[in-house]
């Protein structure tokens, strides 16, 4: 009951890695069922199911999805829409969250210029 949105970003959702969650529909609901190793927030864990659950999340509030939503609020405002193209989706048309984007060194290097703007990285500390 206390697992945010947060503890997926952040890899504290406190899930077994390794565990093995019920069958579900979705990969995603597989994850979710997993059990608990620590309490949510409370220790970090590398945990690459959890990049799928918010990927599954964003669509059931955006109907873009995580790809269609990184290319319009992100890719595209930094002119590097393309790389939208180049990220690998399921069979549900969710973006694999973990993995799989491909850019160019000049896309990256237009990400990682925006996390060197220092409001990004105020913005950034503060969350």
């Amino acid at each position: 009951a206390g697992l945010t949105v947060r503890h997926l970003l952040d890899l504290t959702a406190g899930y077994e890695p390794q565990g093995e969650g019920t069958v579900s529909d979705s990969y995603a609901g597989w994850a979710l069922t997993r059990p608990l190793a620590a309490d949510p927030g409370t220790t970090w864990s590398y945990d690459e199911p959890l990049y799928k659950v918010l990927s599954t999340l964003v669509r059931g509030v955006d109907d873009r999805g995580m790809l269609g939503a990184a290319r319009d609020e992100l890719f595209r405002p930094l002119g590097i829409a393309g790389a939208a193209r180049r990220w690998p989706v399921d069979r549900w048309g969710d973006a694999e969250g973990a993995a799989g984007l491909r850019m160019t060194a000049r896309e990256l290097l237009t990400l990682g210029e925006l996390y060197r703007q220092p409001h990004v990285q105020a913005a950034l500390a503060e969350a």
